[in-house]
């Protein structure tokens, strides 16, 4: 039977089914389960407080994501388990999956070694031969990079002082088909609780078998949560906290979501959904901004022109292509236009940009952070601006800024050159604060009841570092013959956290996902509710008005000094005001959810 759903987990699972199965995966049989799985109910143990006292555990600071540890059966094992808000259930890897790489790190072996371990088994046919046998209930979940397979068990499960034995709700990798390199235990999903209506209910009872996958949360009795991340140190997962104020209900009914009505850049409105219906997605699993590629591109746009460092580099880099165009020569990649006869050397055009970037901001100076971007140069303040360029980027639309020149003959987006200026950042960034250079980004959403929320993103936390490989060119003697060549050198660049995608659907619109970003800057306050749609719901508050802290002795503690002393290298390694160390670093490739196939209800 094929079950649509959301993602299990930070790869971008699409479709779930449920199935029993005997493995390997490439020897499946086609079996119909004969016997109902009865849900027989959680039992909760709570160390060290009351059952509803408000508890934490620490979530390891991933880069790419956070993980919370995760001890399961008993004695325990004890997992690194991605803190996903996009998906509901428990997944280890277990011992039994030969294919799993040995780099993902351990693996639960409840048969063996756990007293508390249940793997259910159920009577079966073959469609066939009509022969019965036993096999255990197993879910295939399909992602994004190929198909994972898992059997459904019971165990005890316990996250910092909160334990609950989770009937059918502990999910064993036993085999899988996708390609993933690094650090992978498992999943703890603390997704958004499924609340049936009676047309729900009607149709489940009509599906066979009957088999229900609680969550963590869902076991535990955990109706309220919180999660926030510190830059290079441990950030916190509260459990039973306590009532939030102002809260902004769910949108969706598959996934925590809420109405997203556009951006604002300073004092600059860039209107992506004024014409059409657009839903956020705020999700731990994934690692960056996601949205359509061309709600981005009207970011970049309008980010460029907002900052006087990029609007600067920006005129200067036009004045240059025009010169190179009115010589009849050609920068590839700027545009798809032919504007002459002659093309100019990549690496020429690189080297003029760096240069450019070298003494990008020399006649600006910038104000506080929140009183505007003014440029000594030309004395044009940051609000005239605005007015004037917000008439060229409503809907989405770019600016006169990144049209072409008089005569038509090549185009230079202001977003090229917003990218361009971040990649070489290393030339500029050193002794400057991009929180009071750049300008914040705005996020404004809604919930179902109405309450709306401004979510303001700084330059520390939208602009990320990371190291790439660039090609530097040099000449070498070779035999008294000087030849041009080129070798890779690795480079510290810097960039958008944001990454395109095109999702859509009738009831939610343009979809977008908040990632990691989101996390740094606030902590996310989630209620399960208690059996309500109305009761579920999010929300945000500033981490410079309530700190994220540490957990210590299971209680949250919030202190600058602590997050600065528990930074990985000691204090002096907590966040910078300036330069490189300022920005969250990433050595890997980041994770990026696939909402490919995900039904929204």
């Amino acid at each position: 039977t094929n079950y649509s759903n959301h993602p299990l987990d930070v790869f971008a699972a699409s479709t779930i089914r449920l199935r029993i199965m005997h493995l390997p995966l490439p020897s499946l049989l086609s079996v119909v389960l004969q016997a109902h799985l009865l849900f027989i109910g959680h039992s909760i143990s709570v160390k060290g407080g009351r059952q509803d006292e408000p508890t934490c555990a620490p979530l390891s600071n991933q880069e790419l994501y956070s993980s919370v540890k995760v001890s399961i059966g008993d004695p325990a094992q004890t997992f690194d388990l991605v803190a996903d808000t996009g998906s509901d259930s428990c997944i280890v890897k277990d011992c039994s999956c030969h294919q799993c790489p040995a780099e993902w790190g351990g693996c639960f072996n409840g048969r063996k070694d756990s007293k508390s371990f249940k793997l259910p088994m159920f009577l079966v046919k073959e469609a066939e031969t009509d022969i019965g046998k036993e096999a255990p209930a197993s879910m295939v979940m399909s992602f994004g990079s190929g198909d994972i397979s898992t059997q459904v068990a019971s165990d005890q499960v316990q996250i910092g002082a909160v334990q609950a034995y989770m009937e059918n709700g502990v999910l064993l990798m036993v085999d899988h088909g996708i390609n993933l390199k690094g650090h992978f235990e498992g999943i703890l999903g603390l997704g958004r609780p499924q609340i049936k209506s009676q047309n729900t209910e009607s149709e489940s009872q009509s599906l066979k078998p009957k088999i229900k996958v609680p969550s963590f949360l869902e076991s535990a009795g955990v109706r309220r949560f919180s999660m926030c991340f510190n830059h290079n140190a441990d950030g916190t997962l509260g459990l039973r906290t306590v009532p939030r104020e102002n809260l902004l209900t769910s949108t969706g009914r598959v996934h925590w979501s809420l109405n997203f009505h556009g951006v604002s850049i300073g004092e600059l409105k860039v209107d992506l959904c004024s014409s059409s219906k657009c839903s956020v997605i705020p999700d731990s699993g994934t690692t960056l901004f996601s949205g359509p590629e061309s709600q981005i591109s009207s970011i970049y746009e309008a980010l460029c022109l907002s900052w006087q460092r990029c609007r600067q580099t920006h005129t200067k880099l036009r004045t240059e292509m025009q010169r190179l165009a009115e010589e009849g020569v050609e920068v590839e990649g700027t545009s798809e236009r032919k504007v002459g006869l002659l093309e100019s050397n990549p690496d020429e055009f690189m080297d003029m940009f760096s240069n450019l970037a070298v003494h990008s901001g020399e006649g600006v100076a910038f104000a506080a952070e929140g009183q505007g971007w003014t440029s000594q140069a030309t004395g044009v303040g940051n609000a005239t601006f605005a007015r004037d360029a917000s008439q060229n980027l409503q809907g989405g639309t770019q600016s006169s800024e990144s049209d072409s020149d008089s005569q038509g003959n090549f185009e230079l987006p202001a977003a090229l050159t917003l990218q361009l200026l971040l990649e070489h950042c290393e030339q500029w960034i050193e002794k400057v604060d991009i929180n009071t250079e750049m300008p914040p980004l705005s996020f404004y959403v809604s919930g179902a009841n109405g309450n709306k929320q401004e979510v303001k993103i700084s330059p520390h936390n939208y602009v990320l570092s990371k190291r790439m490989d660039v090609e530097v060119p040099s000449i070498k003697n070779v035999f008294g013959f000087k030849l041009n060549t080129k070798h890779l050198e690795r480079k510290k660049v810097c960039t958008m956290a944001f990454t395109p995608t095109d999702y859509s659907t009738i009831s939610d619109g343009q979809i977008w996902i908040m990632g990691t970003p989101l996390f740094y800057e606030y902590t996310a306050h989630y209620d399960r509710g208690s059996g309500a749609e109305d009761q579920v719901a999010m929300a945000f508050t500033r981490q410079d008005e309530e700190e994220c802290g540490q957990c210590k002795g299971m209680k949250i503690v919030r202190s600058q000094s602590l997050i600065a002393e528990a930074a990985k290298g000691g204090a002096e390694s907590g966040r910078a005001k300036i330069g490189l160390a300022s920005l969250n670093y990433l050595s890997h490739q980041p994770v990026v959810r696939n909402l490919t196939g995900v039904k929204f209800i």
